[in-house]
């Protein structure tokens, strides 16, 4: 059974449910639909650039334990506004994540990227043929992420605060009143019983 009006909470996660799947379906469409990008690469949030060089077999061993972090350059003339150490994705390689190591704007009217890349490569220490984007190819990078997007967290209806409705059959606490500096327990206009005008 559906009730008539969502309560507090219930209305929340609704909200929460509708706004990440709207933000899902852009998110696909832009990777689904070049023209979609492009307005994306008009904001700034994505470019499109050639690889000139890349270093599959790059390891990182400042941590703990040695991982495979290949690096590519990409040069394109597009604006790139994304900072660096920001995380960007390839819709040709959606599980694989990039992070913008440089950005040197050049002279001509290029700017050169370079990307660290991590994941979608295997759990060893090179990576398998066609994981890594190799020189030649012209790849699209975007701040738009496709990953899953983990739910919010919401208090039990029992927890709602009572400004939100409260649990069910709640009053106002007047002593709540009584303990702010300044406060009295009785409200204006009532006679004494302060949930008087509150019900």
């Amino acid at each position: 059974p559906q009730p008539r009006r969502d309560g507090a909470v219930a209305a929340a996660v609704r909200l929460h449910r509708l706004e990440r799947a709207l933000t899902s379906y852009a998110v696909q469409r832009a990777y689904d639909d070049p023209l979609v990008m492009a307005e994306h690469r008009l904001s700034g949030e994505a470019f499109v650039g050639d690889v000139t060089l890349a270093d599959p077999k790059r390891v990182d061993d400042s941590g703990k334990r040695p991982v495979l972090r290949p690096r590519i350059q990409l040069v394109t003339t597009e604006p790139v506004l994304v900072p660096v150490g920001a995380t960007l994705y390839c819709p040709a390689r959606p599980s694989q994540k990039a992070r913008v190591v440089f950005v040197t704007p050049g002279a001509d009217g290029k700017t050169e990227v370079v990307l660290e890349l991590s994941g979608g490569m295997g759990r060893g220490l090179t990576a398998p043929p066609g994981s890594v984007p190799e020189v030649g190819e012209r790849l699209c990078y975007t701040t738009l992420s496709d990953a899953y997007l983990p739910s919010g967290a919401f208090p039990a209806p029992e927890e709602t605060p009572w400004t939100h409705g409260g649990p069910p059959g709640s009053v106002v606490d007047a002593a709540a009143f009584g303990e702010l500096p300044g406060a009295s327990a009785e409200l204006p206009g009532s006679d004494g019983d302060p949930r008087e005008e509150w019900a």
